[in-house]
């Protein structure tokens, strides 16, 4: 495995998690604004 194919696979995990973030901030707020309506 190249020093790139290594650069690569992290980049591709970075978004991932870039993404996985993206959602969980979403649902925190769908359930803020649900429990506000409660």
């Amino acid at each position: 495995m190249s020093r790139e194919d290594i650069r690569n696979q992290i980049n591709a995990y970075e978004e991932k998690i870039a993404k996985l973030e993206e959602e969980v901030s979403k649902k925190e707020l769908s359930i803020k604004k649900r429990n506000k309506e409660s």
